[in-house]
C-alpha cells in the first residue's frame, strides 16, 4: 500500500514540476514582445543601470548572439537569403535550454527579416545584435 502511495506522489510531483516549467515559458513568451516594444519606444538617455546592463531584456543579447553565431558557422560561402532563412528556421530547435528557445522564437518572429539582411553582410554577431537593438551598445 505504501509503495503505491509513493509512486502516486512521485508522479504527481513530476506533473507539477512540468506544469510549472510550461507556465514559466508561457510567461516569458508573453513578456518578450512587450519588453522589446518598450525598449524601442523609450525616449531620453539610458540610466546607469541600463548602461551597465548588456541586454535589452533578459536573454535577448545572449540568445541573439548564439543564433547569429550558429548561422554564421553553418552559412559557408552561400549567403543567399533563402539559405539564411532555412538556417534561422532550424536554429531555435538546436538550443539546449527552453528559455533560450522561447527567446529565439520571439526574436525570429519580431526581427527575422532584419536578421536575414544583417547576416548577408558578414558583420560580427555582437554588431548585428546591437544594431537590431537586442544588445546594448557598450560605452567606454
Amino acid at each position: 500500500m505504501s509503495a503505491a502511495i509513493t509512486i502516486a506522489l512521485l508522479l504527481l510531483s513530476t506533473t507539477f514540476v512540468e506544469s510549472l516549467k510550461s507556465l514559466k515559458d508561457q510567461t516569458e513568451e508573453e513578456r518578450f514582445p512587450q519588453k522589446l516594444q518598450q525598449h524601442e519606444n523609450r525616449k531620453g538617455n539610458p540610466n546607469k543601470e541600463e548602461i551597465l546592463s548588456d541586454e535589452v531584456f533578459p536573454g535577448s543579447c545572449r540568445t541573439c548572439k548564439i543564433i547569429v553565431s550558429k548561422v554564421q558557422k553553418e552559412i559557408g560561402s552561400d549567403k543567399s537569403k533563402e539559405k539564411i532563412r532555412r538556417l534561422l528556421d532550424g536554429a531555435c530547435n538546436k538550443l539546449k535550454f527552453s528559455l533560450l528557445k522561447v527567446a529565439c522564437r520571439k526574436i525570429l518572429k519580431t526581427v527575422k527579416n532584419k536578421l536575414i539582411d544583417a547576416l548577408t553582410n558578414g558583420k560580427s554577431a555582437r554588431t548585428i545584435c546591437t544594431n537590431l537593438k537586442l544588445c546594448k551598445a557598450t560605452f567606454l
